[in-house]
């Protein structure tokens, strides 16, 4: 898998974690938080993608 590809991956998903964290905000705020520290991790793994731009790309979302 090509380094873009992964990091565009990494960073669909974070982005997924973080409207999980925001629909259960009220309901569920501990798993609120859970997810919200997830989807920065996930983040940061699109940022540390092998690539032609590691460590400096900005993924764009999908």
């Amino acid at each position: 898998m090509s380094g873009e590809r992964e990091a565009r991956l990494w960073f669909a998903q974070a982005l997924a974690d973080l409207d999980t964290a925001r629909d259960n905000a009220r309901s569920h705020p501990d798993a609120a938080c859970l997810m919200a520290q997830q989807a920065a991790e996930k983040a940061l793994k699109a940022l540390e993608a092998p690539g032609p731009n590691h460590g400096r790309c900005r993924p764009q979302a999908p």
